[in-house]
């Protein structure tokens, strides 16, 4: 909860009344699931959902603005400590180089990235399940990440 905490005390400047969302699930056989883990353990999920009340373009920008760049940053730096992964779902490609390398070493360092683009290569070879962020962060069909 403390991390909770923190999320909201630093986070979200521009919005009115940010909303903290929690829930709970069993541990996930498959491996690219974060919430792989043991049987029988338990995982958290946490996030804060972002509102955009206004119909002003330039507030709802600069609230997207602020989610894709202060938010993302404070959940690594906080999530890093406790070992938390964002849920495919919720990925954002970085704002700038060092943090895309920085998510690329994690995803690579947490999942089986090479066994999964042998997989895509094998049953997706067009890439049509594929998209541009996981693309981005994990590497096409059949690629092999190199080591840093």
């Amino acid at each position: 909860m403390q991390v909770c905490q923190e999320l909201t005390k630093h986070c979200f400047v521009r919005i009115i009344s940010p909303i903290l969302r929690t829930r709970w699930s069993a541990s996930s056989s498959s491996l690219m699931s974060p919430a792989h883990g043991e049987r029988g353990g338990l995982h958290s999920w946490v996030g804060i959902i972002m509102y955009l009340p206004s119909d002003d373009v330039k507030q709802r920008n600069g609230i997207t603005n602020e989610f894709k760049t202060r938010y993302c940053e404070l959940l690594r730096s906080i999530g890093d400590g406790v070992g938390a992964a964002s849920h495919w779902a919720k990925l954002e490609i970085p704002a700038n180089t060092e943090q895309s390398k920085m998510l690329k070493e994690f995803m690579g360092a947490r999942y089986p990235v090479d066994k999964f683009n042998a997989l895509r290569k094998e049953y997706d070879p067009k890439n049509i399940l594929g998209g541009n962020i996981i693309d981005f962060v994990l590497g096409t069909p059949g690629s092999v990440r190199t080591s840093s």
